[in-house]
């Protein structure tokens, strides 16, 4: 009955999330724990559910049963379709609270964060210059011949 209710009285007791059924906690724990019990028989991938697994061995088999009605493209997840489909749509879902910078995919927004936050990991070996992303100091090499 929780699940129609939207009670959610299975309560993690590493976090404050919750769930409406004992299962999702079991599942969630594993977040914690790191257990990872479905193993790709092809590959040292784990996974801690088994719909991710399922996902993943399509990368093995070359399977990609979700195609995008707008191109030729497809995909093997649909989580990657989703992606793809904001090329044709221009949706940019990621905006950054401290400029105007949208974005199409979250991790490229975490990559433009660290321009914000005066990161700067990637130092050049041959000049002192350091950069907030890899990519970056990439360039500066082939431009500058520090190869």
């Amino acid at each position: 009955m929780c699940i129609h209710t939207g009670e959610r009285r299975y309560k993690c007791h590493l976090c404050p999330q919750s769930f409406s059924s004992k299962y999702h906690l079991t599942v969630h724990l594993r977040v914690h724990t790191g257990e990872r019990p479905y193993k790709c028989p092809a590959c040292p991938a784990a996974f801690s559910q088994k719909n991710s697994l399922d996902s993943h061995l399509c990368i093995h088999t070359g399977e990609r049963s979700y195609k995008c009605h707008m191109c030729p493209q497809s995909f093997s997840q649909k989580s990657n379709l989703n992606v793809h489909l904001r090329v044709h749509t221009g949706e940019r879902p990621y905006k950054c609270l401290l400029c105007p910078y949208k974005g199409s995919v979250k991790s490229r927004l975490n990559k433009h964060m660290r321009t914000h936050m005066g990161e700067q990991s990637h130092k050049c070996p041959s000049c002192p210059r350091t950069y907030s992303h890899s990519g970056y100091l990439k360039r500066h090499q082939r431009l500058y011949d520090h190869q």
